[in-house]
C-alpha cells in the first residue's frame, strides 16, 4: 500500500545483510555486520566529496546491478525530499493528524511514498557516474548517482505543491475505515489544487494512474461497499466488509413526499428515523468526493436480515428463540437473512475467547425490516486455572454463558478471563446410572482456581412395590401317585380334586420379588364304592425374579417356592374321618395385571391354575439425584 522506498542507505544495507545472510550462514558468523557499512560510508564519501558543491550525490549497493541502481535512485529521491521547509512539514503533520495519532511514524511514511512518486515519474536529470563491486566476504554491487542541486530544488518545489495531495493519498491508502476515506476523499477533493493535478501521474500500489483516477476509483470503491440496515425506525450504515459500522459518513435521506434531511452517521453508524416522519421509500445518499452518490432505497421486504458484528472478530455467536429453536450460529461477523410472518424476539448469545467476556442480549426482529447487533469486548485480566479430574470421569468447562473452553478426560491448565465458569464432571459412560456434578467459580485477578474432582458416584436404581390378589386355584392335574399324607383313606383311589380359594400378596425389591398366599381349601374323592368331600387349609410362600410392564402396574414373574395344604373329609358310609396333607416344593410361572395367571408345577408333577384379580404398584428410580452441586471434600479437593 505503500511507497517502497528505503529511508536511508544504512538501512538498505542492513536489509540486504539479513537477506545474504539467510542465503549463506556460515559468511555471517564471522564477519561484522558494519564492516560493509564502514565500506559503503568510505566508498561514498571518495566518490560523492568533488561533486558535493554542485550536486546532491548518493551511492546504492545491491544484490545485483539492477538492484543497486534502484536504491540509489530512491535514495537520492529521499535526500531531495528531505531538504524540506518547516511549511512543508508543518502542513504535512497537519494532515496526518486527521487520522493517526502516531504523527511521527506517518509523516515519514508519506514522506516515504513521495520519494517514491519521485524516482519512479520524475528523475529526468540524474546521472550514473560510477558502478563496481564490494567484497566483504560476499560480493555486492555499488551504483553512484548525482542530480545537480538545481534540478533537485526544482523537483522539491514542484512536490512542494504536491504536498497535500500526495499525504491524502497516501492516508487514503493507508486506512480502511470507510468513514474515514469518505472524509479524507471530501478533503482531498477540496483542495484548491487537486483540480490543476487532476491529471498528474501517481503510483500507487506500484501502479501508475492520475490524481483525477484515482479520485474515482476510490469513490467507487467506497460506494461499492456502503450498505444499509434498516429496521423501520433506524438505519445503520455499514461496511460490506466485515459489517462494520461506518462513523462519520454524511447522508442526505429523501423520502417519497420529496423531504430531505442530511444528517451525519453516529458512533454506531446509525441515523434516528422516528422523529422525521418520513414516508417510505426512502432514498439514502452518502456524500463522496463532494458529490451525493446513491447508495440505498429503503422500504419494507420480503425477508429480514440480522447483522452481527462484534470487535474483535471472529467471536462464536447463537441465535434462536423460543418456537424455533437455534436458527444460526457461527462466527461473527455475518448476516442472517429470515422469513417472517410477525415480529419475533430472538435471543443472541456471543461469547469471547479465553480472554474476553461475553454478551446475551434480545434482538426484536419487524417483518420485512432488519436488526442490527454491534458488541466491542474489551481483553479481561487473565489468572491462572488448574482443573483435574480423578478416575473414569470427563471435565467440561463453559463460560457461564455456555460456551465451550475445554473437555476431556485430562482436565484444565491455562489462563482464563475474569468472570464466571461452569464445570461439569460426567462419568465416562454417560449414563443415567451416575451423577453429574455441577460446580462453578468466579475467577479474579490474583486468585487462582486450583482444583482436582472425584469420580461421579453411583446413583444407586431401585425399583420397589407391593401387590394384593385374589386368587382361584384348581389342582388341574393330580397324578394317582401324589405324595400326599392320607389318613383312613381307601387303597383303591381313583381321583382327588382340590380347588383353593386364597388371598395373596407381594413384595417388589429392584430385580426380584418375595410373597405367598393363604386360602381355604375345598377337596373331593372318589372311588368305586364312594364320593366324598371336605374343607381345609392352605398356604404358601413363593420368591424369584420379575419385570414390570405397563408403568408398574403389571409383571412377568418366575419362581419357587413351598406349599402346605391339610384337608379333612368323611366317608359316605363310614363312621369316621380321614385327612389328606401334604408339603411341596414348586415352580410357578405367572403374568398378571388386572387379571393375572398362574402356574404352579409341584415336584410330584401336580400342576395347579389360578386365576387372579387384583393390582400392583412398583416405582423405579434412583436413590441420588442425577444432577448435584459440587461439594468441596465430597466432590472436589483444592490443590
Amino acid at each position: 500500500m505503500r511507497g517502497g522506498g528505503i529511508a536511508s542507505a544504512i538501512r538498505r544495507v542492513i536489509i540486504l545483510l539479513g537477506v545474504v545472510c539467510t542465503a549463506s550462514l556460515s559468511g555471517c558468523a564471522h564477519k561484522s555486520d558494519y564492516q560493509l557499512l564502514r565500506e559503503l560510508s568510505d566508498l561514498e564519501l571518495k566518490l560523492c566529496t568533488p561533486f558535493q558543491e554542485e550536486y546532491v550525490c548518493t551511492v546504492g549497493i545491491g544484490g545485483t546491478l539492477n538492484e543497486a541502481e534502484r536504491n540509489a535512485k530512491r535514495e537520492l529521491a529521499e535526500r531531495v525530499i528531505s531538504v524540506v521547509s518547516v511549511r512543508f512539514e508543518k502542513r504535512i503533520r497537519q494532515v496526518v493528524s486527521y487520522v493517526h495519532e502516531d504523527v511521527s511514524e506517518e509523516v515519514k511514511q508519506v514522506k516515504e511514498f513521495m520519494s517514491t512518486n519521485l524516482a519512479y515519474l520524475e528523475f529526468r536529470g540524474n546521472e550514473i557516474f560510477k558502478t563496481g563491486k564490494v567484497s566483504t566476504g560476499e560480493t555486492y554491487y555499488y551504483v553512484a548517482m548525482k542530480i545537480k542541486k538545481e534540478r533537485a530544488i526544482e523537483l522539491h518545489k514542484k512536490f512542494a505543491r504536491k504536498v497535500d495531495v500526495f499525504a491524502y493519498i497516501d492516508l487514503l491508502e493507508s486506512t480502511d475505515d470507510l468513514g474515514v476515506k469518505a472524509r479524507l476523499l471530501k478533503e482531498l477533493s477540496d483542495i484548491s489544487s487537486v483540480r490543476d493535478l487532476y491529471e498528474e501521474k501517481v503510483v500507487v500500489k506500484g501502479d501508475i494512474t492520475t490524481v483525477g483516477g484515482f479520485i474515482s476509483a476510490e469513490k467507487e470503491a467506497i460506494r461499492g461497499r456502503l450498505r444499509v440496515a434498516y429496521t423501520g425506525e433506524r438505519i445503520y450504515i455499514v461496511d460490506a466488509f466485515g459489517v462494520c459500522p461506518v462513523q462519520a459518513l454524511e447522508l442526505l435521506l429523501e423520502d417519497a413526499t420529496g423531504r430531505e434531511h442530511i444528517t451525519m452517521t453516529s458512533q454506531e453508524g446509525s441515523v434516528e428515523l422516528s422523529g422525521l416522519g418520513f414516508v417510505e421509500p426512502i432514498r439514502v445518499y452518502a456524500r463522496l468526493a463532494n458529490r451525493w452518490e446513491f447508495i440505498a432505497y429503503l422500504r419494507k421486504k420480503r425477508s429480514s436480515n440480522v447483522y452481527i458484528y462484534t470487535e474483535p472478530k471472529g467471536l462464536y455467536y447463537e441465535l434462536k428463540s423460543e418456537n424455533q429453536g437455534v436458527v444460526s450460529t457461527g462466527k461473527t461477523p455475518n448476516v442472517i437473512n429470515l422469513t417472517l410472518k410477525e415480529g419475533r424476539t430472538y435471543k443472541l448469545k456471543v461469547f469471547g475467547s479465553k480472554v474476553y467476556g461475553y454478551v446475551e442480549k434480545d434482538v426484536y426482529v419487524k417483518p420485512g425490516y432488519d436488526a442490527y447487533v454491534a458488541e466491542r469486548f474489551e481483553r479481561a485480566e487473565t489468572e491462572d486455572v488448574e482443573l483435574e479430574v480423578e478416575g473414569d470421569a470427563t471435565l467440561t468447562l463453559e463460560t457461564r454463558a455456555g460456551h465451550l473452553i475445554a473437555e476431556g478426560e485430562k482436565g484444565f491448565k491455562g489462563r482464563l478471563a475474569e468472570g464466571s465458569y461452569t464445570v461439569f464432571i460426567r462419568h465416562n459412560d454417560d449414563s443415567e446410572e451416575f451423577q453429574l456434578v455441577e460446580d462453578s467459580f468466579f475467577l479474579r485477578k490474583g486468585r487462582p482456581v486450583n482444583r482436582r474432582y472425584f469420580e461421579p458416584e453411583d446413583r444407586h436404581f431401585f425399583k420397589e412395590g407391593l401387590g394384593a390378589y385374589i386368587a382361584f386355584s384348581e389342582f388341574v392335574s393330580v397324578p394317582k401317585d401324589a405324595k400326599f399324607s392320607v389318613e383312613n383313606a381307601p387303597e383303591d383311589r381313583d381321583r382327588w380334586a382340590i380347588s383353593v380359594f386364597s388371598f395373596g400378596g407381594r413384595r417388589y425389591f429392584t430385580y426380584g420379588y418375595l410373597g405367598g398366599s393363604i386360602g381355604i381349601a375345598s377337596l373331593s374323592f372318589k372311588d368305586s364304592n364312594s364320593n366324598s368331600s371336605g374343607t381345609g387349609g392352605y398356604v404358601d410362600v413363593v420368591g424369584g425374579l420379575y419385570s414390570d410392564f405397563w408403568q408398574g402396574r403389571g409383571s412377568w414373574e418366575v419362581g419357587v417356592g413351598y406349599a402346605f395344604g391339610k384337608a379333612s373329609y368323611g366317608e359316605k358310609y363310614v363312621p369316621y374321618r380321614s385327612e389328606v396333607s401334604f408339603a411341596l416344593p414348586f415352580i410357578s410361572f405367572r403374568a398378571t395385571a388386572l387379571f393375572g395367571l398362574e402356574i404352579k408345577v409341584f415336584s410330584d408333577s401336580t400342576l395347579v391354575l389360578s386365576v387372579q384379580i387384583g393390582s400392583m404398584g412398583v416405582r423405579s428410580g434412583y436413590r441420588y439425584p442425577r444432577k448435584v452441586n459440587a461439594r468441596a471434600g465430597l466432590h472436589y479437593e483444592e490443590l
